[in-house]
């Protein structure tokens, strides 16, 4: 496994800042597609960047991350000068070292040839490989492709309009280069976050998959497009299930070692009712990303509580660290029937106070899960918690 740690640029140069972040996250998705190497996810890595330089290795090597790539970048009239450097975790003993210098337009072929050289580099006679994407974008592009770089940070920052925020670069970036598959892709992602993910309206659940279609057209060797799609067609509802599952398949046949991917996929398996298989995925995607965003902590709870390995899936839903009343119910229902009714009761009030008015009923409706018997578990779950207001809560033991 390589972790592509973030360039070191000039903190105040915010532009070229967000231009290599960018470059390193396209670089482990390009690493991820020759199918030869595990990469450290892009959150991991950046949040093992922050350690001294004493200890990156240390923490490198912990997290299970044989070889760490580290680079730095100057800016000057218009070119960049950067260089790359592999290390061995364990020994610290350099691989391969390079020096590069290129225009502001020549970024997508640095990046290419990153992950190339990086590959080259780790794998012995790699022969010709070849990396699934487009040709590199011309530099007429490069103000899309950083709008686009924003937009995805703000769609991750989970402030107040930040979704809003993110929408307009995506469309920005759109209007710059109206072939972008993935500026599409995320642009139809951020309507769907915004109108709420599977409470989103029809109407807007259509546009986003029409748009994501069409990201596809544009780019069908894009994993994180056929991701995409593959999300909304889950939120469409179970009737949508086999044709997610097919982008969900071809993501995961596109890079096999992207960590949401793996854990998307897992989460959607467990909801089909493969809860082991999906339960193997998420585990899988932790290895990739230790230092994991915490939807990961919901996702591998439900995959737990639909293999009835109760008190394993309240573990991971305690890890969330702001619970919505449905996911307050989530945990009550876990720790009912694993038979601990004084932590059912508190979780239960705990949800009820957020929404006083949220029913059973409606809990059990606005599930995904396929399979009636895992609903209906479920809501015998939620009846013993004594959710609904005309029921006694649970006695305290």
């Amino acid at each position: 496994m390589v972790a592509i740690l973030p360039f070191q640029v000039d903190p105040a140069d915010s532009a070229t800042k967000a231009l290599f972040d960018g470059a390193v996250e396209e670089i482990t998705n390009a690493l991820s597609y020759f199918k030869t190497v595990a990469v450290l996810a892009r959150h991991s890595a950046f949040a093992l960047a922050q350690h001294s330089s004493d200890d990156i290795r240390a923490t490198a090597e912990r997290l299970g991350a044989d070889y760490v790539a580290e680079g730095s970048v100057e800016a000057a009239d218009g070119e960049y000068s950067a260089r790359v450097v592999l290390t061995e975790s364990a020994s610290g003993r350099r691989v391969w070292a390079q020096n590069f210098t290129f225009a502001r337009g020549e970024i997508f072929a640095f990046q290419t040839i990153v992950a190339q050289r990086v590959v080259t580099a780790l794998v012995a006679n790699i022969e010709s490989a070849v990396m699934r994407r487009g040709l590199p974008a011309p530099a007429a592009n490069v103000e899309a492709y950083l709008h686009f770089l924003r937009g995805k940070e703000l769609l991750r920052s989970y402030g107040e309009r930040v979704n809003q925020e993110a929408r307009a670069h995506f469309l920005k970036a759109i209007e710059l280069d109206p072939r972008s598959g993935l500026a599409h892709a995320y642009l139809a992602l951020a309507e769907v976050i915004i109108g709420g993910y599977a409470d989103a309206s029809r109407a807007v659940l259509d546009q986003a998959r029409d748009r994501a279609l069409h990201a596809i057209a544009l780019s069908p060797d894009e994993a994180r497009c056929h991701r995409i799609l593959a999300l909304i067609l889950l939120y469409r509802g179970r009737d949508e299930y086999d044709a997610a599952e097919k982008h969900f398949a071809r993501a995961l046949d596109l890079n096999p070692y992207d960590a949401d991917t793996l854990a998307q996929t897992g989460f959607f398996r467990a909801l089909r009712g493969d809860g082991e298989a999906g339960l193997a995925l998420l585990d899988k995607a932790v290895q990739l990303n230790p230092m994991h965003p915490t939807w990961y902590y919901y996702d591998r709870g439900e995959a737990l509580l639909i293999l009835s390995r109760y008190r394993e899936a309240a573990a991971s839903f305690s890890c969330l660290p702001r619970k919505s009343a449905w996911q307050w119910a989530r945990l009550a229902t876990c720790y009912a029937l694993a038979g601990d009714a004084r932590k059912a009761s508190a979780c239960v009030r705990e949800g009820r106070a957020l929404e006083p008015d949220l029913t059973i009923a409606q809990i059990i409706s606005e599930m995904r899960m396929e399979r009636s018997e895992d609903r209906e578990r479920i809501r015998g779950g939620l009846e013993l918690t004594g959710w609904d207001a005309n029921r006694p809560p649970l006695a305290k033991n």
